[in-house]
């Protein structure tokens, strides 16, 4: 089960509504809030004029095969 809450000042505050009745262990697992000012966001899109691109797995691809025999070489 995977119950959404909120960490601040050393406290972790679920803020799920519907949480069952019972009792349970739990291991809290805490992920960076996605950033909209100049974290790695701001970077989305940054390529998209590049028309060598336009198939971003065909170029992924390509590359690893450069790589690959550059590495034999």
């Amino acid at each position: 089960m995977i119950l959404h809450a909120k960490y601040e000042n050393g406290k972790v505050t679920v803020t799920d509504k519907n949480i069952p009745e019972g009792k349970s262990d739990a291991i809290v697992r805490l992920v960076p809030q996605a950033s909209t000012g100049d974290g790695l966001l701001s970077l989305a899109g940054i390529w998209a004029d590049r028309t060598d691109m336009e198939d971003s797995v065909k170029w992924v691809n390509e590359q690893r095969q450069r790589e690959n025999k550059r590495s034999r070489s």
